[in-house]
């Protein structure tokens, strides 16, 4: 996960061999299926994108949270959660049950209330915890509105879930990327500072001759 995020070129790279993988993998899928005679050809079209855009949401959530759960740092990294991580913790669940508990009609668009948690996540915890709460948004998220919560219930569940992946996704794809623009600052910071320090080092041996 560290070389994922470390530059913004990394996440692009990452999103879009994703999707490339997806549509092979989708294609090929379904084209099995239809010369197998599972599935009619009136319904390849609607199979192939929910089989495309579940397996990109899917790597999308879940191959940064294999990498945050692999780090050798994960335990220190839970450690050093402060108050206000878990304040942000509750948050993010109260949030995401108003979007998608029932606690509204179907069909209001609240779902943009998720962002400014993700936003504030990402600007003051390391990424291990801001790839949880999206896990964790996902997870709340496909059982709200595969039990008819939510502001993407349609007519059928197919497409009620279909407009869920695909805010999921996007959700997921932007916040990698404002991930790895912090870490771009932050190195960049860290490398200022070090060229000030050997610079002042320089100065005073200067000084001293």
């Amino acid at each position: 996960m560290t070389h994922l995020l470390n530059r913004r070129r990394n996440v692009i790279s990452f999103l879009f061999f994703s999707l490339i993988c997806c549509t092979i993998s989708a294609t090929f899928s379904l084209i099995s299926l239809y010369l197998a005679e599972v599935i009619p050809l009136n319904l390849l079209g609607a199979n192939w994108l929910t089989w495309w855009l579940g397996d990109t949401t899917g790597i999308y959530i879940y191959t940064p949270f294999i990498f945050a759960l692999s780090r050798p740092q994960l335990l220190k990294d839970i450690s050093h959660v402060t108050l206000e991580g878990v304040f942000l913790f509750f948050i993010t669940i109260g949030v995401t049950l108003v979007c998608f508990g029932g606690w509204l009609k179907p069909g209001y668009p609240v779902e943009y209330m998720l962002i400014p948690c993700l936003i504030w996540g990402a600007f003051r915890f390391r990424p291990p915890m801001v790839i949880f709460l999206l896990v964790l948004i996902s997870l709340i998220a496909i059982w709200g509105t595969s039990h008819g919560y939510g502001p993407f219930i349609r007519p059928t569940l197919n497409e009620s879930l279909l407009l869920l992946q695909a805010f999921i996704g996007i959700i997921a794809g932007t916040t990698l990327l404002l991930l790895a623009a912090i870490n771009e600052l932050l190195h960049a910071q860290k490398v200022l500072e070090e060229y000030s320090q050997e610079l002042k080092g320089q100065v005073e041996k200067l000084r001293k001759d």
